[in-house]
């Protein structure tokens, strides 16, 4: 989907699916380190890495991930979410759900460490909690408070249809202090953190009328 080395990328406001990779599925982060580096309203789902990372893989990089939707993707080897080796991130509003991995127990999130990891991860929705992550000794999993761990409720992942309805647990359930909170959703939404809580994910729930 998306490659970088050595960049300092502002990835926002994509729709990544079916994309296959050998390091990574979704977008591969290798050396990537900035002020300012965020990943920001993004989707990834369908995925499939041939390594590690079905959606994501970070090494050596120190990117913010806030407000993305990682669904549905898989890796034959460790992180069917996001592996992390040698890097220090922060995810917060994201969604990581029904991802899979062949190795180790990190469906949503594997730390490896050449360097070690630090990840620091709240507001998110994360199937299976926090025992869906693999951290190997000596990288470090800051798991918040208001992590939560329940059904999304995607209108319609057949169709690639990753909107949340009004009922979704993840409605008004986001950080709205957070200061890489985006304007925008992938579509172009108006997220609108400063007085009441924005969404855990990549769609900002807005009255569209969805026709299926």
């Amino acid at each position: 989907g998306i490659s970088c080395t050595s960049g300092t990328p502002v990835i926002t406001r994509n729709h990544i699916f079916n994309c296959t990779g050998q390091n990574a599925g979704g977008i591969f982060l290798d050396q990537c380190n900035s002020a300012v580096f965020e990943v920001t309203s993004n989707i990834v789902h369908h995925c499939e890495s041939a390594g590690d990372g079905g959606a994501v893989t970070v090494i050596d990089s120190t990117p913010v991930l806030v407000n993305n939707t990682f669904a549905d993707n898989t890796a034959t080897g460790a992180g069917g979410g996001i592996r992390v080796q040698g890097s220090t991130i922060e995810v917060a509003n994201t969604i990581f759900w029904n991802n899979t991995a062949a190795s180790g127990n990190a469906g949503s999130l594997d730390l490896t460490a050449s360097v070690p990891s630090v990840v620091d991860l709240d507001y998110c929705d994360v199937e299976g909690g926090q025992a869906s992550f693999d951290i190997v000794v000596g990288c470090t999993l800051n798991y918040g408070g208001s992590n939560i761990d329940a059904d999304p409720m995607f209108l319609d992942t057949a169709k690639s249809d990753y909107h949340i309805p009004f009922d979704s647990p993840c409605r008004k359930a986001g950080n709205r202090n957070h200061p890489s909170l985006p304007g925008t959703d992938f579509e172009g939404d108006t997220i609108i953190g400063l007085f009441i809580l924005p969404e855990i994910g990549a769609d900002e729930f807005a009255t569209h009328f969805y026709i299926r």
